[in-house]
């Protein structure tokens, strides 16, 4: 799947998850997203949730190789029970 917005990685998460892929549910991620990176580059560092699992920055701060990466990582660190 190739991912070119913000409804792409939405629903790249949430499958990579497991997760139902609702309107819904693609919408609360994007809004996150929004929140993490409100400006027109919807994904700095290919790490739009800004998450710290794999990207080599615990704070979030990290980066990662490509978007699907990033989607895989973020999916696994809130499958995790912490959230």
């Amino acid at each position: 799947m190739a991912i070119n917005n913000r409804q792409d990685y939405a629903t790249a998460v949430l499958t990579d998850m497991g997760a139902p892929v609702t309107a819904n549910n693609i919408q609360t991620v994007v809004n996150w997203m929004i929140a993490e990176n409100s400006g027109s580059n919807w994904a700095p560092r290919n790490n739009p949730l800004n998450n710290g699992l794999g990207s080599g920055g615990g704070s979030g701060l990290g980066s990662y190789s490509d978007l699907a990466t990033s989607a895989r990582f973020a999916a696994q660190n809130l499958s995790a029970g912490d959230y």
